[in-house]
């Protein structure tokens, strides 16, 4: 893992990248936003704790695949969080993280063997709300996005919704305690984190700008007992390529789906339950790698 810092409107940004081992040819780039409170240590797993993003490291080298991992600017909490569309939020920082991002990419671009055309973003709870604004403001740039316990903005500052078609993945519990899957404000009686429409109307919001088929592929998976939840998959094809999928985790909380990386019984406590049943990351890869930039 390699840090760097760049300046930004006068503000020192930190991001970190990580490179295959022996990579070859050009490498695609997968962004990772973390999630509101969060570090690029914890999603890494590098701090000893658990987390199901910290098997990208083995798979880029696996599979010849670059990693960006920004770091978000410290809000008036205290807390890092990314400035994405919520207008009702108080903890966001006053950065224009869209610039950041962009700026980290454009670096890793310059610098490194990096295929344009196979650049994938994916964000954590507020940072798949910041995944949002990113296909709002630059959808240029990327060739698939994936969201998780993550929903639209009830309340936005930003002048405009997503408006390219993008294929993307959505990953969602239905007992979610903090991002309500019928929407509503985040977390519990608290209003600080501002609100997020029902996880069905992001959803449906895609599937209309995507030109999707209205009956997916539906399949059931649920392989281990001791969870106490399992996940719908809605596989919603599209007409111009911009497939969608939908991973419904019923029961699931405010968490990622992995089969080898647990989160603490304390953890759960707070945030609800974990899905046992796939390993995310290897489901992001799998939708992503055969994604190519489409040109305007």
């Amino acid at each position: 893992i390699v840090y760097k810092t760049i300046k930004i409107d006068n503000t020192t940004r930190e991001y970190a990248f990580y490179l295959p081992k022996e990579h070859t040819q050009k490498m695609p780039l997968v962004v990772i936003l973390h999630g509101g409170g969060g570090t690029i240590e914890g999603t890494l797993g590098l701090n000893g704790r658990h987390s199901p993003h910290k098997l990208w490291l083995d798979l880029a080298d696996d599979q010849n695949i670059a990693l960006l991992i920004p770091q978000a600017a410290n809000g008036p909490d205290g807390k890092p969080h990314w400035n994405d569309c919520r207008a009702n939020a108080k903890v966001t920082p006053n950065v224009d993280d869209v610039k950041f991002i962009n700026t980290a990419i454009d670096s890793m671009l310059k610098s490194y063997d990096i295929d344009s055309n196979r650049i994938y973003i994916y964000g954590i709870s507020n940072g798949g709300l910041m995944t949002f604004r990113m296909l709002s403001e630059t959808p240029d740039r990327f060739a698939a996005a994936a969201a998780i316990i993550a929903s639209f903005p009830a309340n936005s500052k930003c002048s405009s919704a997503p408006s390219k078609p993008i294929p993307i993945m959505l990953v969602n519990g239905t007992a979610d305690p903090l991002i309500h899957y019928e929407g509503g404000y985040i977390g519990q009686n608290t209003t600080q984190y501002g609100s997020t429409v029902p996880v069905d109307s992001t959803l449906h919001f895609w599937l209309k700008l995507n030109q999707c088929d209205t009956v997916p592929h539906t399949e059931k998976i649920d392989k281990t007992t001791d969870d106490n939840c399992y996940i719908e998959e809605y596989f919603y094809k599209s007409n111009i390529g911009a497939d969608v999928l939908f991973l419904k985790v019923v029961g699931g909380g405010h968490t990622t789906p992995s089969i080898s990386e647990h989160y603490s019984k304390a953890w759960l406590a707070v945030v609800g339950n974990q899905d046992y049943d796939i390993e995310t990351v290897y489901e992001l890869w799998d939708f992503f790698q055969d994604k190519t930039r489409k040109a305007n």
